[in-house]
């Protein structure tokens, strides 16, 4: 040692410490320092601000009341009800206590029923359907579902049974009456599910 650095190391505890030290321990405590500051960094990149803005607001999505819509491309007959349909549940959905749902049976599929009976699993408040090639697949859902609603728009349609709804019309008079059903069917939002 020179005697500058001699200098240097009495006047430096850390020095002094550091120089008695094996290369080893040096390198593990240097290792130990940058950890910890990488770790430093990390919390105060990621650490969470106070302003977190307006807060998020979500619907209860289950406690609303779901209508599930089984939509069949296929039945080009039916198009326009169809159509009809669809837009009156979404208005009705737009009130915030009714969520629609629509599942369309993928074209060509010619086992309707199971399409129509997998909708009974997803606690649908309400099944509503389109046409005449869905109604065999209601009619053998409905009593086979005897506690699950179920709405059929049909013309060929009949009623046999309490919980099928059965509605006919022009695709102008259906959403008045579709939004009607749904109306006395749905449960206010904060009450037990269907």
């Amino acid at each position: 040692m020179t005697p500058r650095n001699a200098q240097t190391a009495a006047a430096n505890p850390v020095l002094r410490i550091v120089r008695s030290t094996s290369r080893r321990t040096r390198l593990v405590i240097a290792g130990a320092i940058g950890t910890l500051a990488a770790a430093a960094v990390a919390a105060w990149i990621w650490w969470p601000t106070g302003n977190h803005g307006e807060p998020v607001v979500a619907n209860n999505y289950s406690l609303n009341f779901k209508v599930c819509f089984v939509d069949y491309p296929d039945d080009t007959a039916s198009a326009a009800a169809s159509d009809a349909t669809w837009r009156a549940l979404q208005q009705t959905a737009a009130t915030g206590t009714v969520n629609a749902e629509r599942v369309t049976i993928p074209p060509g599929s010619t086992d309707l029923a199971t399409y129509v009976a997998g909708m009974t699993q997803r606690r649908c408040g309400l099944i509503a359907t389109v046409g005449t090639p869905l109604d065999t697949a209601v009619h053998s859902a409905a009593a086979a579902n005897a506690a699950q609603q179920f709405l059929s728009i049909s013309d060929t349609s009949s009623n046999t049974t309490p919980n099928i709804s059965v509605v006919s019309g022009s695709s102008t008079e259906l959403p008045s009456r579709i939004q009607e059903i749904v109306a006395q069917l749905a449960r206010p939002a904060g009450t037990t599910k269907p």
